[in-house]
């Protein structure tokens, strides 16, 4: 007799790329993840690269979604990032923490810029 759930269907592994994929991040956003140890740690190894199962990966990203509160729009606080807000400005002006702000950034795949750094455009 199978010692598991046979109603279950079996957790087939998934790689970085296609988690990235499936989440709408970049796979930059999960190596950052992953550095910070806030990704799971992987189920098995394919071919010596790691892999994971997908419904862990989904309670996982559920889970985290369920944390982070929501104090604008994202469309909204994207925008006014990329037009040279600064974080702390942004956690200033009540968009949240300065660490709520950087995460949804980091979800919706922005690329944070270091601090103190604005875009500065040439003109000929």
């Amino acid at each position: 007799m199978p010692d598991h759930d046979t109603n279950q269907p079996e957790a087939l592994p998934v790689g970085l790329a296609e988690i990235a994929a499936r989440l709408g991040v970049s796979r930059r956003t999960i190596d950052g993840w992953r550095a910070r140890k806030i990704f799971p740690d992987p189920r098995w190894r394919v071919g010596n690269r790691p892999a994971w199962s997908w419904p862990d990966i989904e309670a996982w990203d559920e889970a985290r979604r369920a944390e982070l509160p929501v104090h604008w729009p994202i469309g909204q606080l994207v925008e006014r990032y990329r037009a040279g807000a600064s974080i702390t400005g942004l956690s200033r002006d009540g968009a949240g923490t300065e660490s709520t702000i950087r995460a949804r950034l980091v979800e919706a795949g922005v690329e944070i810029r270091p601090p103190g750094r604005r875009r500065v455009e040439h003109r000929p």
